[in-house]
This record gives C-alpha cells, structure tokens and sequence, in this order.
C-alpha cells in the first residue's frame, strides 16, 4: 500500500480518495500521490482534486474533465492539451492566456 500511494505519508489520503470518504485527512499531501495511481481515479473524484494534483496527470486523462475544472489549472498545463478542448474553457480563459 505504501509504495503504491507514493509514501506513508500519503496512505491515508490514497485510501480515502479510493473509498470515496468525503474528506481527506490532509488534503495537502494529495498533490504528492503519484500520477499513475490518481489517473486511475473515476472522474467524480479527480474533478475533486486540487490543481497540482491534477497537473501532474496526462493530457490524455485531463481531457476528460469538465471544462470548468480544467480552467484551474496552470498555462502550461493547459497548453497541452488539444485545442478543441481548450477552446470549450470558459471565456475569456483561452485568450486570456494566450491559448485561444
């Protein structure tokens, strides 16, 4: 369990995130999960993650998050992704950061 949640540290968190609990014991720790095991997370859940947890994940499963989600991540995030997707971020987002 240990090694597939990235650390002890991030045990709790990992099994909280798995078994759906409606909150984390240290939400702060989430961005340190490894990338591999949050993208195997169903969809409700990772729209529920913070944005440097996200970051870390593939564009490929990025894509599947809502907009409004996805429009919390960083520039350089966001310039990963296809344009398709980033044109359906809320306005003026895409323009705003140069991605339109």
């Amino acid at each position: 369990m240990r090694s597939t949640a990235g650390g002890a540290a991030e045990v709790p968190d990992y099994c909280a995130i798995v078994l759906g609990l409606p909150q984390l014991p240290d939400p702060g720790l989430v961005p340190s999960l490894p990338a591999a095991e949050l993208a195997k997370l169903p969809l409700s859940v990772l729209a529920t993650l913070p944005p440097a947890a996200l970051a870390k994940l593939p564009p490929s499963v990025l894509t599947k998050l809502p907009p409004p989600v996805l429009a919390t991540l960083p520039r350089p995030v966001l310039s990963q992704l296809p344009s398709a997707v980033r044109s359906a971020l809320p306005a003026p987002l895409p323009s705003r950061l140069g991605l339109g």
